[in-house]
């Protein structure tokens, strides 16, 4: 109707409108990472909202570093970790972990690096949108092919944050930094004793306290061979017969 109108404006004559059918194209989301967890000796875990491409995700595409001898990041002294890469929770979450227990000192800065060009998603190929955005937020910047590069410091706050992961997922517990407890008052603070928790008073064992009894337990013993050996002459001893 449009061109229809247009043609009697300038004078022409007019056609039927011209209908041309476009082939149909679905966008395919890129991954992005929507949690990020990270220890002080290196294990990584970063969660995507999409499952990745097994294939993609390895030692080559997945990489952790420490700073060199000019402690600045992105220089050729870099250090890289070696590692393990692994794919858990249904493809989405990538798990990185040091291939000795302790790779480097405890509270080093590291960084990681996921590639987003070589990272894909296992719907459609797509490339993963890995622009880090910072802590809690979800990366991306839009556009796929975009890397996932961040540090990972040591939490100097005055509660930091320790994560347990397990089977049924994560429990995050906030530690105090600046106070203890006696599990002695464990009980109070709870309002009841819990179930199977027994607490008993601290107790100290001296060295005395060993040299007395081991003679006794060794005198037992002693007791019980002789008896093994000579039952009969060792009852009637005890009973008193002569």
């Amino acid at each position: 109707m449009i061109r229809r109108r247009m043609n009697r404006v300038f004078g022409r004559k007019t056609s039927s409108p011209m209908v041309e059918s476009m082939e149909q194209r679905t966008l395919m989301a890129a991954p992005q990472a929507t949690s990020i967890v990270t220890d002080n000796r290196g294990e990584s875990q970063i969660t995507f909202n999409l499952a990745l491409d097994p294939t993609t995700v390895k030692s080559s595409t997945v990489q952790v570093h420490t700073a060199g001898a000019d402690d600045t990041f992105g220089t050729a002294d870099d250090v890289k970790i070696d590692g393990i890469v692994r794919l858990k929770t249904g493809n989405r979450r990538i798990w990185w972990r040091p291939r000795v227990a302790v790779p480097f000192a405890a509270g080093t800065t590291f960084s990681v690096k996921v590639s987003g060009k070589l990272v894909k998603g296992a719907a459609a190929g797509e490339r993963i949108d890995g622009e880090f955005n910072g802590p809690g937020v979800i990366t991306g910047n839009g556009a796929a092919a975009g890397d996932l590069l961040f540090l990972s410091k040591r939490d100097k706050g005055s509660v930091p944050v320790a994560r347990f992961s397990t089977v049924e997922g994560n429990i995050d517990v906030n530690m105090n930094t600046t106070q203890t407890a006696d599990l002695r008052q464990l009980p109070s603070l709870c309002g009841q004793r819990p179930v199977g928790l027994h607490l008993l008073p601290p107790q100290r064992v001296s060295r005395s306290d060993h040299a007395v009894r081991r003679p006794r337990r060794r005198v037992q013993r002693v007791a019980d061979r002789q008896h093994r050996r000579w039952p009969q002459r060792h009852s009637d001893h005890r009973s008193g017969a002569q």
